[in-house]
């Protein structure tokens, strides 16, 4: 597959196809080769790890946080396609004005918030994976 390629500061401005221009440097060559592998701009979160950060892209600290979850879900290992007895994590819901209803995970089973009141969320942390974000807390509080 031939791609055609424009590179800033090239030789002359000249229009690159497919293969190198004898007018180009050998570290213009190395950003074409680059480019023609057709690799792209990513997210900045480059540590694909939860963070803090990335929490706060999503959710607001000046907004309140409300807590749909009529009860905790529990999660559990699957081996083989069959559940064990083996619980990694509990599932609750939120939502917040201009955000998607979304879950936050918990290592520990958070105390059930009742339904519709106002919460925090210690230490809320997401990763983003290819289009998804996904929480994690260490607990949740109610607001009074």
């Amino acid at each position: 597959m031939e791609c055609s390629l424009y590179v800033a500061y090239a030789a002359e401005n000249k229009k690159v196809k497919g293969s190198m221009s004898p007018g180009i440097n050998k570290s213009m060559q190395y950003a074409l080769v680059i480019l023609q592998k057709e690799t792209f701009m990513k997210t900045k979160n480059s540590r694909n790890a939860y963070n803090e950060n990335t929490a706060k892209q999503y959710i607001s600290d000046e907004k309140p946080i409300i807590s749909v979850s009529p009860e905790v879900e529990t999660q559990y290992n699957w081996i083989d396609g069959k559940r064990t007895d083996e619980v990694t994590g509990y599932k609750l819901y939120f939502v917040q004005e201009g955000v998607n209803p979304f879950m936050v995970k918990f290592v520990n089973k958070p105390s059930l918030a009742p339904f519709l009141s106002e919460v925090r969320l210690d230490k809320l942390e997401a990763i983003e994976i290819r289009s998804n974000v996904y929480f994690r807390s260490e607990g949740v509080r109610v607001v009074k």
